[in-house]
């Protein structure tokens, strides 16, 4: 019985490595979660409009209110302790405040473009 034989190994043109910004979206963030106080005030100004805003609040209740270009209010929600809300509307500006007076919610902001 004869040996098989393999022809040799062909050449293949490589593709370019990829990098981060391949694979990753821009992300704007309040890196962590940063308190509210008890008067609303400007929480976080994105750089553009988001395509998807995702706020998650831990401890207590929060109340946040988003705005555009023009800083026009929408209207105020409250978002439940250790909820996310994801807006269906595009927002410049997240306004925000504790729920409750004297206590104190942690939030997080995140954009994603």
């Amino acid at each position: 019985m004869d040996a098989l034989t393999y022809p040799a190994a062909r050449e293949r043109p490589g593709l370019e490595p990829r990098t981060l910004t391949d694979r990753f979206r821009l992300v704007e963030t309040t890196e962590g979660y940063d308190a509210l106080g008890d008067t609303l005030a400007l929480f976080f100004t994105f750089s553009g409009l988001p395509n998807r805003i995702e706020i998650n609040v831990e401890d207590q209740d929060a109340i946040f209110e988003l705005r555009d270009e023009t800083n026009q209010a929408r209207a105020p929600v409250t978002v439940r302790s250790g909820q996310t809300w994801v807006p269906d509307i595009a927002a410049r500006y997240v306004y925000g405040r504790n729920a409750t007076a004297g206590l104190t919610a942690r939030a997080q902001v995140i954009g994603r473009y």
